[in-house]
This record gives C-alpha cells, structure tokens and sequence, in this order.
C-alpha cells in the first residue's frame, strides 16, 4: 500500500510522533519492495514521489526543531526522523541504481 506523504506541521510533541508514524510507514513500504527484480512502473512512481517529498519534511522538521529545547524529547525525535529520511533518500538511490542495473542486464539478455 503506498504510503501517506501529508503536508504538516510540527508545533508539538503529539504531532512530532505523528509524523514520525508517517515516516515509519515509509520505511515500511521501501522494506516491502523486492530487490533482485525488475521494479513495477507503479513502484518507480511512489518512490519518485517519496524522493519528491523528502526535500519538504526536511524543510519542515529544521524549522520544527527550531521550536524546542535542545535535547527535549521532541528535539531528538525530530534528529531522529532527518536521519529516517536520509537513510530512505539513500535507500531509495541505491535501489534505482539497482533496477536500472537490472534493466540493462534485460536488454542485453533480450537482444535489445
């Protein structure tokens, strides 16, 4: 099931844990996705828009953390969905490398 990639705000500790079960269900989703196969068109199309959002929840979660005391329970969940997002930033490069790897390796075994 795709997931969510919601528009938000982070102005207290609820809506940070929010936000962080959006994040998890990211990383749900990529950790879902098989890796020695070609990926369906479907699948390229979510995690493009994945990597499309992740410039914004970046954005959003700096300003966030701007709200709360260093070292707050908030604060550190905050650091923790950035590092969340840049291991799925990277994730997900790794994982159009590898389709593309894989694409080819079809071409030449097709002929094409």
């Amino acid at each position: 099931m795709e997931p969510e990639l919601p528009d938000f705000e982070v102005r207290t500790q609820e809506e940070a844990k929010q936000v962080e079960s959006k994040i998890d269900a990211i990383e749900n989703y990529i950790d879902g996705i098989e890796h020695d196969v070609i990926l369906p068109t479907a699948t390229e199309d979510v995690l493009n828009k994945i990597t499309s959002w992740i410039p914004y929840a970046k954005a959003e979660l700096n300003g966030a953390r701007d709200r709360f005391a260093r070292g707050s329970e908030t604060w550190d969940l905050i650091d923790e969905m950035k590092d969340a997002l840049r291991s799925i930033e990277f994730d997900i490069g790794k994982m159009f490398e590898r389709n593309d790897e894989l694409k080819e390796r079809s071409g030449q075994v097709n002929g094409c």
